[in-house]
């Protein structure tokens, strides 16, 4: 109940078309949680303290849409007195403008990590990684995603959990200055009695 209906703030309007939003359960560090304005949501998941290749842990969180999408988000806190941020990692459309009913994040036999999602019509079971899809160092670690990190040694985006020594990731800012530069190349001319060098660098990753 608000005192001035044609005076409500953006969250008192937001409260009076999902009213079941008046008396949230607010997280433990008692921090604000997520929200978009233009989505639905209508399930949630998280994976707690994944551990990274940068030797960090984030809280991934999955979140669901009324129009069949899977967001894929990761929390930011440094500390107590920072603000809360999140990073959208992937949004993928699952399901063709069907709302999501459930979602559960499941544990394979072989400790392979999966969504299970299920619409009125359909049931998919969705990889908490997809790491494949990006093609070069800067992508993979633009991509800010915990469960993935570049392997040198493969020179391909890899899942982090993979055991290899080399795996690189920079989940916080998801800058690619760690990624080897492009190696030079140089060339020697000979022209008449004049010899001229000239370096090239070639594009890597």
């Amino acid at each position: 109940c608000v005192p001035d209906t044609l005076n409500m703030t953006e969250w008192e309007k937001e409260i009076r078309k999902f009213y079941w939003l008046a008396n949230p359960v607010r997280p433990i560090d008692n921090d604000v949680i997520f929200f978009m304005k233009d989505r639905r949501m209508t399930r949630m998941e998280t994976d707690w303290q994944v551990t990274a290749a940068d030797g960090y842990k984030y809280d991934v969180i999955f979140a669901s849409t009324e129009d069949g999408r899977l967001l894929k988000l990761v929390k930011f806190r440094a500390n107590a007195n920072e603000k809360t941020s999140y990073h959208i990692v992937e949004d993928i459309q699952v399901f063709d403008n069907l709302r999501v009913q459930q979602l559960t994040l499941i544990t394979d036999e072989l400790g392979g990590r999966y969504l299970i999602m299920s619409s009125f019509a359909d049931v998919k079971r969705v990889p908490v990684e997809r790491c494949h899809q990006y093609g070069t160092c800067s992508s993979c670690l633009a991509s800010r995603d915990p469960y993935c990190a570049w392997s040198e040694q493969l020179t391909q985006c890899v899942p982090t959990k993979r055991k290899s020594g080399d795996k690189k990731a920079n989940i916080k800012n998801g800058t690619d200055s760690i990624c080897d530069p492009p190696p030079s190349t140089t060339i020697t001319y000979v022209m008449s009695s004049q010899t001229t060098t000239m370096t090239s660098t070639s594009t890597a990753n």
